[in-house]
């Protein structure tokens, strides 16, 4: 599976598209609202979720709404050795940050994906054994 997180340079909210599974998608971040306030599209211009931040002075919590119904929370596990945590329908995900870059994805205590210099994702699919790689572009 490949994807594609890109950033628009020139916005004056934090607009990403997004290139995974075959579809395009669109996420924006709402400018100047006191709690995060994110949208997520899909091609047509349908929306698939919404996220909202929640108030925390360091665990960054948001709630993510899903218009199928599933409801996720995420939020900043450990502060110095950063780990966030997601949780909702069942399943839960860590992101576990780690030096120079370096990024380990766990689904349900089983890691599925990892990242090196933040250009090529790496994983193994547990029901079918294959491996998924992808791209993730991020600019600062």
């Amino acid at each position: 599976m490949e994807f594609t997180i890109a950033e628009r340079k020139y916005s004056f909210r934090c607009d990403y598209d997004i290139e995974a599974a075959g579809g395009q998608y669109f996420a924006q971040k709402a400018a100047f609202s006191f709690h995060d306030k994110i949208t997520l599209q899909d091609k047509s211009g349908n929306s698939i979720a919404r996220g909202k931040g929640l108030f925390s002075f360091l665990r960054c919590k948001h709630d993510f709404r899903f218009f199928d119904g599933r409801v996720y929370r995420s939020w900043l596990s450990r502060f110095f050795l950063p780990v966030y945590a997601c949780e909702g329908s069942n399943e839960s995900y860590l992101l576990y940050v780690h030096r120079k870059l370096r990024y380990s994805i766990f689904r349900n205590d089983v890691q599925v994906a990892a990242a090196k210099k933040i250009a090529l994702f790496t994983a193994m699919e547990a029901s079918t054994g294959s491996a998924l790689t992808g791209t993730l572009i991020w600019s600062y």
